[in-house]
């Protein structure tokens, strides 16, 4: 079993997103086939993982490193969208170990973007393998020409079951509304824009409340970006929007339970990865209305991406 056991690294939750979410599932089925691994935790204040490895201050990291560095470990399995984690870890590959780069993300696109990251991921990539959430991602990586590069949904479905405590909190939000619709995201910026579309969605609801009787539940992982929460604070105020947007800023173990008791789920992201949540709203028979900013499931409705008008134009047809 030792010559066996693997290494993992990432976000456990707290807080919750699609990576930690993706983690925290990845370990259950690991512990659930008794398959060894240690994993190295980079959130500072998230929930116990068995065999987790502290990995979110300085020196914690430096012991963390050198550990992996000394350990038989069978492959070590990156997650974190971190350019100088990423490279340090190709350092592995380097020297001879099985090293995966797991991309969730756009960063690769970011890294690829940029004459010196591009040059250093180009370099390091021969050594790696690297693990592709989607199409786009994949080819992007079959273009650094890294050892290989597999394309792995990142979606692992939850554990559903109708005596979950949270299933009965939302229904009071679906009384004497016409449409309910959930999202989640953080409040963050990507290249300037609102990445994960709230002001979009402001936009869009403005529009259609108008006809409609509507409510969205957003449940919001953190805060990356203050101006971005500040500016969706006063579109809310400035479209009158407070009765027909319900922030939910407590740490979700599970989004399913929200998302079953809405009418439709909406990711209105300018960039994406995999989307675990569109996964899991599918995966539920909710159906999913995104923007076109990457290839998207067959399932998936689709609207233009940063259109509020379009967003609009298509939750009308719901």
């Amino acid at each position: 079993l030792k010559k066996n056991k693997i290494a993992i690294v990432g976000p456990y939750p707290k807080p919750y997103g699609g990576i930690s979410i993706h983690l925290q599932r990845v370990l259950s089925q690991l512990d659930l086939h008794d398959c060894p691994y240690d994993f190295y935790n980079e959130s500072k204040n998230s929930l116990k993982a068995k065999n987790s490895v502290q990995f979110n201050n300085l020196l914690s990291r430096l012991l963390g490193l050198l550990r992996i560095a000394t350990t038989s470990y069978k492959l070590i399995h990156y997650h974190s969208p971190n350019i100088f984690g990423r490279l340090f870890f190709c350092c592995y590959g380097l020297a001879g170990k099985e090293v995966y780069i797991h991309v969730h993300g756009a960063s690769l696109h970011d890294i690829v973007s940029k004459p010196l990251q591009a040059l250093l991921a180009k370099f390091f990539a021969k050594y790696v393998y690297i693990i592709a959430d989607n199409k786009d991602i994949y080819e992007l990586a079959v273009s650094l020409n890294p050892k290989k590069v597999l394309l792995i949904d990142a979606f692992l479905p939850p554990l559903v079951y109708l005596e979950h405590p949270e299933i009965n909190i939302y229904n009071k939000y679906s009384e004497n509304v016409d449409l309910v619709i959930s999202m989640v995201g953080w409040f963050s910026e990507y290249k300037g824009k609102d990445l994960y579309g709230f002001d979009t969605i402001c936009e869009a609801i403005k529009l259609i409340k108008n006809r409609i009787n509507v409510r969205i539940l957003i449940s919001v992982n953190g805060t990356q970006s203050i101006s971005i929460y500040q500016n969706f604070l006063k579109l809310i105020t400035k479209m009158e929007l407070e009765n027909n947007i319900i922030l939910i800023t407590d740490d979700l173990e599970d989004v399913w339970p929200l998302i079953i008791n809405t009418d439709i789920f909406i990711r209105p992201t300018c960039s994406d990865g995999s989307a675990v949540s569109i996964k899991e709203a599918l995966w539920m028979d909710v159906p999913v209305l995104a923007s076109d900013c990457v290839p998207r499931e067959a399932d998936c409705d689709l609207f233009k991406c940063q259109s509020g008008h379009d967003l609009y134009e298509k939750l009308l047809v719901f």
